[in-house]
């Protein structure tokens, strides 16, 4: 899994592509789009209560199938709360969840099973790129040194490169904007 850091600058990079008035101050709504980014990794809980962190991890909770189910949750709060663009949530919503799962996929995975239950519920066969883009993420499989060992050398490494890949992206979109904003 890339970092919260690594999902975090994706979910910004949706934000500036798929929202009108980007601006600092639609801060709720740009940390709406970071917690949706980071969505899968909540699988870590259930895991962390019983003391495996890692036990249900790259799950079905990183598949297409939950993805869309995320999408299809925010649908049924907007219904309920009388909110209209029903279909552009479900598509941002789903497109923030998976392309958390498509990161996975991109990632060095040192620990069984490799890769994520991508196509989730269509098969149940982990799934990893054969081109690997991120370098691992060291975690403990134990719940009193899981936080501690996230401060490792090699997730610094890991940092790195999350911003040598979205940082220039995110620069690069933010000098889009402001020239479709300068033109008359």
């Amino acid at each position: 899994m890339p970092l919260p850091i690594g999902h975090s600058l994706a979910g910004y990079l949706t934000y500036l592509g798929v929202e009108r008035d980007v601006t600092f101050r639609r801060w709720k709504i740009i940390l709406l789009y970071l917690f949706c980014a980071n969505l899968p990794d909540l699988d870590i809980l259930p895991g962390f209560l019983m003391g495996l962190p890692n036990r249900y991890h790259h799950g079905i909770s990183h598949s297409l199938g939950f993805a869309i189910l995320a999408g299809m949750l925010v649908i049924l709060y907007k219904r309920w709360r009388g909110h209209g663009h029903l279909l552009r949530s479900l598509s941002i919503t789903s497109g923030l969840y998976f392309t958390h799962v498509l990161l996975d996929c991109l990632i060095v995975d040192t620990s069984f099973p490799y890769g994520v239950q991508l196509l989730w519920p269509l098969s149940s066969q982990y799934v990893i790129s054969p081109v690997l883009l991120f370098p691992t993420v060291y975690k403990a499989n134990t719940s009193g040194a899981f936080l501690g060992s996230l401060f490792q050398f090699g997730n610094l490494k890991l940092i790195g490169v999350e911003l040598l890949y979205f940082l220039p992206l995110v620069g690069a979109a933010h000098l889009i904007l402001r020239r479709r904003r300068e033109r008359p």
